[in-house]
């Protein structure tokens, strides 16, 4: 992480841009939610999204996560509390072998 000096001189998107993009993704967070309640919702976000006002946010959230060496200690922090995931390919991993290992724990399976 770098500093906020550091940040904004390297940076790709303001700090309005920012606060404007956690918004955006609370807002599709809470959508996909409702359209998936039964479903494990991560904030994977198609990288030809707009949204309703035409902002588009597929294309800012590959940035962020192109650039998240550059984004400050609370806005890594601001973005993982509202679940955004860095690294999808590897959340995914994870998940499913969370969901295995709970899967036999439940049926008392062993190898």
């Amino acid at each position: 992480m770098k500093n906020e000096k550091q940040t904004i001189q390297t940076r790709y998107f303001s700090k309005k841009t920012f606060d404007l993009i956690l918004k955006e993704l609370v807002i599709f967070r809470d959508s996909e939610r409702n359209k998936y309640k039964d479903r494990h919702v991560i904030l994977e976000v198609p990288k030809t999204y707009r949204t309703e006002s035409g902002f588009t946010l597929g294309k800012k959230i590959i940035a962020i996560r192109e650039q998240a060496a550059d984004l400050t200690e609370d806005e890594e922090q601001k973005l993982k509390d509202i679940g955004f995931v860095f690294d999808i390919e590897r959340y995914k991993i994870e998940y499913l072998l969370e969901q295995i290992k709970s899967n036999f724990d439940n049926q008392n399976c062993f190898f």
